[in-house]
């Protein structure tokens, strides 16, 4: 469950499905020990963003969004993915809010 409190759900490999459903609400997944390449699939009319945090005290994290939609995780250790504004969420139009992260060894385009 990414709504744990603290670092969220880990994730080093595979796929994960999510949903922004609340206004301000955002997703965390520890991507400490994930590696390769990873993808967000998003269709919806939200301004959705993974960003990529190398640490804490990181100040400018890697956003992925639909059109510019990969990057190699390291050495990111945090995964955060929200609305970019915080502004909107999609709980009120069916499937809006739900997006997926995918890890693969496979070398963005």
């Amino acid at each position: 469950n990414p709504k744990a409190k603290g670092e969220g759900c880990g994730m080093s490999a595979g796929s994960k499905t999510g949903a922004i459903e609340f206004v301000g609400e955002f997703d965390r997944y520890n991507v400490a020990s994930a590696t390769g390449y990873l993808r967000l699939t998003y269709a919806g009319p939200l301004d959705l963003v993974a960003l990529l945090y190398n640490g804490p005290g990181d100040a400018s994290p890697r956003a992925l969004d639909p059109v510019m939609n990969c990057a190699p995780v390291s050495p990111a250790t945090l995964l955060v993915v929200r609305d970019r504004g915080l502004a909107r969420a999609g709980f009120d139009e069916e499937g809006s809010g739900r997006y997926t992260l995918e890890l693969s060894s496979t070398p963005c385009p």
